[in-house]
């Protein structure tokens, strides 16, 4: 197998990815990023999925087997206009330096993967992509942007407003200081006033179960576009994620599920970010979803975090929820990109963000 300042080789190989290529991709992609995901987050991202395998390709070294260029895609149940189909997001896609200048390097893997898409008759793809990534996708893989959906943020410290550079020499904190302490009681109190005054419970849930499928039944139809969020989904998704510890909240009420919200804390590059990563209620209780919030607020402040972020669509629904907690959109945002395939009859009704519901849940960047 080749080193890191190994020989290119003029003989690539292209295939769908194995589960035994998880290592590989796991190397590949460490050395493309400024983080790592180990082998146990892309065998369980590829080959533990309940909508399905990968529709994922590599490219491969034919001398030694080095995973050089890889596609990284995954099925998704969506709720498409009162239809349920299957699209794809693309979790990453990465060539090696020495590997770029080839075009069939790339071709190699993307090839193959968009006819998987045909072949499994995919609705649609969906990325979440960076500037640079945008314009290959727009120019050459026939994807059309949707929206940038805004990053909605809080500062909790100082820490959250030191430039980076300085930053990524500290230590995130692992523990609140007094201003997270103050603000994590602020938050619980206010979570706490609702609960009260409307009669639920909030509680960390160890186990998604059934009750979870029958809130999405009730909660399915509020919005044209969206991920089928049943318990399936929320266990691959959350529960079961090798490298992250996400927290699950649930509003009961009268012993019934009235909604939920998820929280992760991420600490890199010396900083600590509380993240939102999705949140469902049932229709007409926006008191649930306030309360969730303000609970996920506490839990972060009171966990030590920095700033908490979380991205989010349509704005209509969310923004004023999102205000009334203290998270403001400050015009940070990110691109997501889309390509139909057999959902191209319902195009205008897709390319309008405000169709969407769209959370961290979307994509696995939160």
């Amino acid at each position: 197998m080749q080193g890191r300042g190994s020989r290119m080789s003029d003989k690539l190989e292209f295939r769908p990815v194995r589960p035994e290529d998880c290592d590989g991709i796991a190397r590949l992609f460490s050395r493309l990023w400024s983080w790592e995901y180990p082998k146990d987050y892309w065998r369980q991202k590829f080959f533990d999925n309940p909508a399905g395998p990968p529709m994922s390709h590599l490219a491969l070294t034919a001398d030694g087997g080095e995973i050089v260029g890889c596609m990284g895609g995954v099925p998704l149940r969506y709720r498409l206009n009162g239809t349920e189909g299957i699209g794809t997001l693309i979790v990453d896609v990465g060539v090696l330096p020495e590997y770029r200048k080839q075009r069939r390097t790339y071709w190699g893997v993307y090839k193959p993967t968009e006819a998987d898409q045909y072949n499994r008759q995919t609705a649609l793809v969906q990325a979440v992509a960076t500037p640079a990534a945008e314009i290959i996708a727009l120019k050459m893989m026939h994807f059309d942007p949707l929206c940038h959906a805004p990053v909605y943020k809080r500062r909790i410290t100082v820490r959250a407003m030191i430039p980076r550079r300085l930053r990524e020499k500290l230590r995130p904190a692992s523990k609140a200081g007094p201003t997270g302490k103050w603000m994590a009681a602020k938050y619980l109190r206010k979570a706490q006033s609702l609960c009260e005054r409307h009669q639920f419970t909030i509680a960390e849930s160890s186990e998604l179960d059934d009750r979870f499928d029958r809130l999405w039944s009730q909660a399915d139809d509020q919005w044209p576009i969206s991920l089928i969020r049943d318990s399936a989904f929320l266990k691959w998704r959350f529960h079961d994620h090798p490298t992250r510890k996400y927290i699950v909240w649930i509003a009961l009420r009268g012993g019934d599920l009235a909604g939920y919200c998820v929280t992760d804390t991420l600490r890199r590059d010396g900083v600590a970010r509380g993240r939102i990563s999705d949140l469902l209620v049932l229709p007409d209780a926006p008191e649930v979803a306030e309360a969730l919030l303000y609970h996920a607020m506490s839990y972060l402040c009171g966990g030590g975090a920095d700033i908490i972020v979380g991205w989010f669509l349509p704005r209509r629904y969310w923004e004023p929820l999102l205000t009334k907690i203290g998270l403001r959109y400050r015009g940070d945002d990110r691109q997501i990109i889309l390509r139909l395939f057999t959902a191209e009859s319902i195009r205008p009704v897709i390319f309008d963000p405000e169709n969407w519901y769209y959370t961290g849940a979307d994509t696995d960047q939160i």
